[in-house]
């Protein structure tokens, strides 16, 4: 066994040789316990400040009133979130979305007191935008923090429509253009489950209101909702 460690480890070295890890952001070299950051850019993600931001994002979802709402990072315009979101969703870096739900969900299990999750459930894409993307980024995020939280991800919601860009709507223009936009799989998958729903980001909140209340319709037990990062 040491015998085949010792050989793989030589490869990854070579590989390292040939194509160096370098860190995303700063473009330094990556030691080999560190992924897609280096330690000095990590310490530097803008980890939002919860206490204070809680009852801006409570407010998106006084609706649905989820158990928990979670957000781990800050997404503002040119910050460190916005690059690293970008890279993942448009470039296709899914290395990024898995590596940053880890973060996430190493963060849920440090420092938040969520327990009893039965699912974890990825807001879904529509068919067509997963086959031209190449994958859902928030089933990645989600499978991600399924790992270590040792709890099982199931894709039990469909979008039935591809909806209009939500970019610059309001609020009340984003809720119509997500209203009837979801259906849940198979009702008895998910019917007394408590839900983690996970999401890439925040912005209005309306759609993941939207697969809430459709959650909602088929009784299930509660409902939290996580998200890589809060738009500001």
């Amino acid at each position: 066994m040491n015998f085949f460690n010792n050989i793989n480890k030589s490869v990854n070295r070579l590989v390292d040789l040939v194509y160096p890890r370098l860190c995303f952001y700063c473009s330094e070299y990556l030691t080999e316990t560190e992924d897609v950051l280096c330690v000095y850019c990590k310490s530097s993600l803008p980890v939002l400040d919860f206490s204070r931001n809680y009852g801006v994002i409570s407010s998106k979802f006084v609706d649905v009133n989820p158990k928990n709402v979670i957000c781990f990072l800050t997404y503002k315009k040119g910050n460190i979130t916005q690059s690293l979101l970008c890279d993942f969703k448009y470039n296709g870096d899914k290395q990024i979305g898995s590596q940053l739900g880890t973060w996430f969900g190493n963060f849920i299990q440090d420092n938040l007191h969520i327990s009893n999750i039965d699912l974890i459930v990825p807001v879904p894409l529509h068919k067509s935008k997963e086959r031209k993307r190449g994958f859902n980024q928030s089933e990645i995020v989600a499978k991600a923090i399924s790992e270590v939280l040792s709890v099982p991800c199931l894709n039990a919601l469909e979008r039935r429509k591809e909806s209009k860009t939500q970019t610059r709507k309001s609020r009340t223009d984003r809720m119509f253009n997500v209203k009837d936009l979801f259906s849940v799989l198979d009702p008895d998958l998910v019917k007394g489950k408590h839900i983690l729903l996970i999401d890439d980001v925040i912005t209005t909140g309306s759609t993941l209101a939207a697969c809430s209340m459709e959650l909602i319709k088929h009784d299930v037990g509660a409902i939290s909702i996580a998200t890589l990062a809060l738009a500001k």
